[in-house]
C-alpha cells in the first residue's frame, strides 16, 4: 500500500473514532448547497464529507429519488443520470449531513498564483510558496509528537533491471483533543525480517499500527500483541495483526479482537546434554522441524526459573532456524530441565482469532462476574504455501482425526528426460522381513536403477524406519528402528473454541470465593466430522483464600496465618489455548505417563509468619489422573532472614505416586544461607534429590530410580574498591540402581568465579 493511501485511510479512521467519541468538538451538521446545471454533469459538494445516504435532491419542484443521481460519497461528488430530462437553466438544491472536521482537501507548499509585472506590463502566473498551509501542525495538530525517515536507493545486477527503491517510517503520538491519545508506527515497506534473537530488546522493524485511545475506550489497527487473564483457562498471549478494541466503563469492562494469528502455541521439554550449550532445535506441535518462531514469543525456563534472552545473559535464539543456545552464564548439564514456551509458524494456513470478554462488579466490588470466549483457527480454504487437489481433500475428509491417516506417498517416478531415461536418486529393492514381501528404498544418485525422487517426513524417534544422512540422503535401518519415512504429511487444519465463566466473591474483608467453569470444542481436523464426537470437554475450578489473618490468645500473640484450597477438574478432553498448568507441574506430582486422562487436583496450603524475620508454609496437595494414577504430595519452606544481615531458607517436598503398575516415592530438599560481614558474604547452597521407583510387585529400583547430593560453599566480595567478585565450589555424589540396586556412581566437582 503506498505511503499516501496509509496515511489517508489512517486520518480518517482518526477523525471518524473521535466524532464518535469527543461529540464537543466534532459535530454533525446539516448543509445546503445551491448548484447550478453544467455541461460536464459533475456537481462537487461544498465540504470535505458527507454522510452516507443522508442527502437530499431538488431540482426545480422536483424531489430527485435515488435513480436520478449517481453520488460518490468518497469523492463528494454526484452526477445527474443519463435517463433524467433537465436544463441547463435549472438549479439543483442540495441538503445533506457533514461532520466537522479540521481536516483541509488540499495540502500543498505551493500555490499559482495571477500577478501583475510592472516590466512587461502584462498579468503573470508565479509560484508563491506557502509553509503555513502544509507543515506537521496542519496535519497533526499542535500536540502531536512526530518522528520518521524516508530512504532512496536503487538495485542493479547481471539479472535484474534498474531498479528505484523508496521507503518511509514515520512514527507519531500525542493528544487529538482533551480526551483522545493516538499513537502510531506507519510504513510502506515490506519487511519480512525477524529480529535476530540476540538481544534483550527485540526492534520489530514490521511492526504498524495505531492506537487510540479514550478514558472510556481504546482501540488497535494492525500489529498489537494480545494479553488475557480472565481466570485459569482464560489465559492467552498472542502476536496478532487486526482490530482489537476495548472498553472501560465502571463497573463494565470489556474487550473484542477480530484478527490474524501470526502464530500457534506450542511447548518444548527436553533434558541439557553434558557440555553441550547448544543450539538446540525446536518441534512444532506434531514434531514438524520446518517451522518459524514469532520473534519475541518465547518463555524460557530451566529448573522452572525463567531465562532472560541476550548475549550478556543467559540465552540466544535463532527464529528462523527454531534453534536456541544456552550462553556460559547458564551452564547446560544433563539434569538440566528445559522448557520453552513458544508460537510458531509452519506456512501451512492463514490463522484467525475471534472473541472477547466482558467483566462487571457489583455490590461495592465484592461481587464480579467475567465472561470470556475466544477461538482460533486455521482457515481451511487458504493455504499458504502448498495447493490442495481433490485427492488431498478426499484423504482429509476419511482421516477424520488420525494424522498418521492424514498422509500420501511421497515415492514418485523421476520425470523422462529427452531420451526417455527417468533419472533419480533412490533405487527400489525388494526383500522378505518375517516372511513376508517388504519394499525399501536406497540412496544411490547416478545408477541406473535409481528411477525414483522420494520425499521423507520425519514422524518420532522410534516410529520410521529411515534415518537422515544429509540432505536429500534417508538410509533404510529396519522396521521401526528409524525416525523418517517415506511419506508427505497433509496439514490438517483445527479450531479450538474455549469460553470460561469466573465468578468471584468477597463476603467477608479476609474471605474469598472463587469459582470458574469452562468449556472447550477442539475440531482437530475441519475437513472431517469422522472422530468430532470427542472435540467437547469441561474443566472447573475452585478457590477459598483466607487472607492473613492476626491470630490472638489472650494477650499472646501467634503471629499471622493464611489459609487457601483450591479443587480443580479437567476432562481428557478439554483443551486450552495457552498454558493452564505450572511449568513445574509433571515434575511437582511425579507424572509418569502424561497421555490425556480426566484429572482431578486438590491443594491446601497453610502460611504462618510468628515474627517478622521468619516465614513459614506447609502444603497438601492430592493428584487422581484417570482410574489408576494417584499422587499425594506434602511440600513447603521456611525461610528466616533478615536481608541485610542473614537468611536462611529451606525448601521440602515428599510425593507418593501409584500408577497402574508402578509405585514411587520421591523426596527433593533444596536450601540456603549467608551471612553478611560487610563487605564479605560467605554461603553455602544445598540440594537433595532421592527417587526411587519400582514396579508394584517387586522392590527392584527401576532405571528412573536416582539420588544426588550437591553442596556449593561460596564467597562474595562486594563493592571493594569498586569490584565484586564471586567465587564458588560445589561438589556433587550420584548414585543409580544396578541390578536394582542403588549403587554409587560419580562424583563430579565445579568451580565457578565470577569478576565485575
Amino acid at each position: 500500500m503506498r505511503t499516501e493511501l496509509k496515511l489517508i485511510v489512517s486520518l480518517l479512521i482518526l477523525w471518524s473514532f473521535n466524532s464518535l467519541i469527543a461529540q464537543e468538538k466534532y459535530n454533525i451538521v446539516t448543509v445546503n448547497d445551491t448548484l447550478l446545471v453544467n455541461l460536464d454533469n459533475i456537481y462537487k459538494i461544498s465540504t470535505n464529507n458527507i454522510v452516507p445516504l443522508s442527502e437530499s435532491l431538488t431540482l426545480g419542484n422536483k424531489v430527485l429519488k435515488t435513480g436520478d443521481y449517481i453520488f460518490n460519497y468518497r469523492s463528494g461528488h454526484f452526477n445527474l443520470s443519463d435517463s433524467f430530462i433537465y436544463s441547463l437553466s435549472d438549479t439543483i438544491y442540495l441538503s445533506f449531513r457533514t461532520v466537522l472536521i479540521d481536516l483541509k482537501n488540499e495540502y500543498s507548499r505551493r500555490s499559482l498564483i495571477v500577478q501583475y509585472d510592472e516590466q512587461i506590463n502584462d498579468s503573470i502566473r508565479i509560484i508563491k510558496n506557502d509553509l503555513r498551509t502544509l507543515s506537521s501542525e496542519s496535519i497533526f495538530g499542535s500536540g502531536i509528537n512526530q518522528s520518521g525517515s524516508i530512504s532512496r536507493g536503487f538495485t542493479i545486477g547481471s539479472n535484474q533491471d534498474f531498479r528505484v527503491n523508496s521507503g518511509l517510517r514515520l512514527q507519531f503520538s500525542g493528544k487529538l483533543s482533551d480526551d483522545l491519545e493516538i499513537v502510531a508506527a506507519l510504513t510502506d515497506e515490506n519487511v519480512p525480517i525477524q529480529a535476530e534473537g540476540t538481544t534483550e530488546r527485540l526492534e520489530e522493524l514490521d511492526k504498524v499500527f495505531i492506537k487510540v485511545k479514550h478514558k472510556n475506550a481504546a482501540a488497535t489497527f494492525g500489529d498489537f500483541e494480545m494479553t488475557n487473564r480472565v481466570g485459569e483457562f482464560g489465559r492467552l498471549n498472542r502476536k496478532m495483526v487486526g482490530l482489537e478494541g476495548e472498553l472501560f466503563t465502571d463497573p463494565i469492562n470489556g474487550k473484542v479482537v477480530l484478527a490474524g494469528s501470526k502464530g500457534k502455541f506450542n511447548t518444548n521439554q527436553f533434558l541439557g546434554i553434558d557440555g553441550n550449550q547448544g543450539p538446540y532445535r525446536l518441534q512444532g506441535i506434531n514434531n514438524e522441524q520446518a517451522i518459524i518462531i514469532i520473534a519475541g514469543t518465547e518463555t524460557v525456563y530451566i529448573d522452572g526459573e525463567v531465562m532472560k534472552r541476550g548475549e550478556n545473559n543467559d540465552y540466544v535464539i535463532d527464529y528462523s532456524l527454531s534453534e536456541i543456545t544456552f550462553t556460559t552464564n547458564r551452564l547446560i548439564i544433563s539434569a538440566s530441565r528445559i522448557t520453552i514456551d513458544f508460537e510458531y509458524t509452519d506456512r501451512k494456513y492463514e490463522r484467525n482469532l475471534l472473541g472477547g470478554n466482558i467483566v462487571s462488579s457489583f455490590f461495592n466490588e465484592r461481587l464480579k462476574v467475567s465472561f470470556n470466549v475466544f477461538s482460533e483457527g486455521d482457515d481451511e480454504n487458504n493455504p499458504i504455501d502448498f495447493s490442495l487437489t481433490d485427492e488431498d481433500r478426499i484423504i482429509l475428509e476419511e482421516a477424520g482425526d488420525n494424522q498418521v491417516a492424514a498422509t500420501k506417498s511421497g515415492v514418485a517416478l523421476a520425470p523422462e528426460d529427452s531420451s526417455g531415461r527417468r533419472i533419480g536418486t533412490y533405487t527400489k529393492v525388494d526383500t522378505l522381513i518375517n516372511n513376508s514381501g517388504f519394499s525399501y528404498y536406497v540412496y544411490d544418485p547416478g545408477n541406473e536403477n535409481s528411477v525414483y525422487n522420494i520425499s521423507f517426513s520425519y514422524i518420532g524417534i522410534g516410529v520410521g524406519n529411515y534415518d537422515r544422512i544429509s540432505i536429500g540422503n534417508y538410509k533404510f535401518v529396519g522396521i521401526g528402528a528409524g525416525e523418517y519415512l517415506p511419506v508427505i504429511f497433509l496439514p490438517m487444519p483445527e479450531q479450538k473454541t474455549v469460553g470460561n465463566i469466573v465468578v468471584e466473591a468477597k463476603p467477608w474483608n479476609n474471605f474469598q470465593i472463587n469459582l470458574e467453569f469452562a468449556g472447550s470444542n477442539w475440531d482437530k481436523n475441519k475437513f472431517s466430522d469422522i472422530d468430532d464426537n470427542d472435540n467437547l470437554g469441561r474443566a472447573h475450578n475452585i478457590n477459598l483464600v483466607l487472607d492473613k489473618s492476626k491470630i490472638d490468645i489472650g494477650t499472646l500473640s501467634l503471629g499471622e496465618a493464611a489459609f487457601s484450597y483450591r479443587e480443580r477438574f479437567v476432562q481428557d478432553r478439554f483443551t486450552t489455548l495457552d498454558r493452564y498448568r505450572t511449568i513445574e507441574f509433571n515434575r511437582d506430582y511425579n507424572i509418569i505417563d502424561d497421555s490425556s486422562q480426566d484429572e482431578t487436583l486438590r491443594e491446601a496450603r497453610l502460611n504462618w509468619q510468628p515474627f517478622k524475620q521468619l516465614t513459614g508454609n506447609i502444603n497438601y496437595g492430592y493428584l487422581g489422573r484417570g482410574s489408576q494414577f494417584t499422587s499425594n504430595r506434602i511440600f513447603g519452606d521456611l525461610n528466616f532472614q533478615e536481608p541485610d544481615n542473614y537468611r536462611l531458607f529451606y525448601h521440602l517436598d515428599y510425593v507418593k505416586t501409584t500408577d497402574a503398575s508402578i509405585k514411587s516415592k520421591w523426596m527433593k530438599q533444596d536450601g540456603t544461607g549467608y551471612y553478611v560481614f560487610g563487605s564479605v558474604h560467605p554461603g553455602i547452597d544445598y540440594l537433595y534429590d532421592n527417587r526411587e521407583q519400582s514396579s508394584l510387585n517387586s522392590d527392584s529400583l527401576s532405571a528412573d530410580s536416582h539420588i544426588f547430593l550437591e553442596a556449593g560453599p561460596y564467597l562474595q566480595l562486594i563493592n571493594i574498591n569498586g569490584f565484586n567478585f564471586t567465587a564458588k565450589y560445589s561438589l556433587r555424589d550420584e548414585s543409580s540402581p544396578i541390578n536394582g540396586v542403588m549403587e554409587k556412581e560419580s562424583r563430579s566437582s565445579l568451580q565457578s568465579y565470577l569478576l565485575s
